[in-house]
């Protein structure tokens, strides 16, 4: 299945590698096909730079290392449509990792 990661999955990832959006993260490249958009990189890239400059060079390195499938930003309704599947398989996978860890 492809699943869009947004910009705040990234950002925890690269900011907090041992939290929760970090462990989803990993458990959708290594579950899934991972999908990006050019702006969520672009936002990724801003937010770090403003927020945290330390970190830029970590995303630069997370980014080299994803296997990720690089689509241009879509269309606002769509946008939204994909965040809410986002969020639910989200969700699904906090709770899957959540119960391997009790």
């Amino acid at each position: 299945m492809k699943i869009l990661v947004d910009t705040n999955i990234l950002i925890s990832a690269v900011l907090f590698p041992y939290s929760k959006p970090a462990k989803a993260l990993v458990y959708i490249t290594e579950n899934h096909e991972m999908v990006l958009c050019d702006q969520n990189l672009t936002e990724l890239r801003e937010v770090l730079n403003r927020k945290a400059p330390q970190a830029l060079p970590d995303a630069e390195v997370l980014l080299t290392e994803l296997s990720y499938e690089l689509i241009p930003a879509a269309y606002p309704s769509l946008l939204n449509f994909l965040f809410i599947i986002l969020y639910i398989i989200l969700r699904l996978c906090l709770i899957h990792i959540r119960k391997d860890t009790i």
